[in-house]
């Protein structure tokens, strides 16, 4: 589908560029992916982390609802806003951020609902549980894996290493 989509990409930071991407696409639909996805990296940078999953999005919320009022907005919020849970996580479930990660993904949803009831914004967030991606940097144990695996194919055999092993998440 590559030739049906258009990306267009932005800081979500800068409220002001972000306005003009949105209103020059005036797009339809619009998919927040932004933000770093480490939770262990949410530690050592939660300003960082904040800005990318929280501010960002407000600032593309209040762009679309101005110049693209009419465009449904998807926010890729996360399963960690439910932390640690013993039953899988509902509609239902009461948010238990344990990172700076997570409680800037549980800020991004409330905005996102804040949005819906104040302006009736079309807009929602999808809780993503862990997952992969090929387009996952190789600091997560899959890419550490998979790069090990196409160095010793290639006749490099430097050990792998994984790091923190009492991580549970990945």
């Amino acid at each position: 589908i590559a030739d049906k989509v258009e990306l267009h990409r932005v800081d979500p930071s800068d409220s002001a560029r972000v306005a003009e991407v949105i209103a020059t696409a005036a797009p339809d639909e619009i998919y927040y992916l932004a933000g770093q996805s480490s939770v262990g990296r949410s530690f050592a940078e939660p300003e960082a982390t904040f800005a990318g999953a929280a501010f960002g999005l407000l600032n593309v919320l209040e762009a679309a609802r101005r110049e693209a009022p009419d465009a449904v907005l998807l926010n890729a919020a996360s399963g960690d806003c439910f932390g640690e849970t013993v039953e899988p996580a509902t509609e239902g479930s009461r948010f238990r951020p344990r990172s700076p990660y997570a409680v800037a993904k549980c800020s991004a949803h409330l905005l996102i609902e804040a949005n819906r009831v104040a302006y009736r914004q079309r807009a929602c967030s999808a809780f993503l549980f862990p997952h992969e991606s090929p387009l996952r940097p190789d600091s997560f144990v899959i890419g550490k894996l998979m790069a090990a695996i196409r160095r010793f194919a290639a006749g490099d055999h430097t050990p792998l290493e994984l790091g923190d092993l009492g991580v549970v998440r990945d």
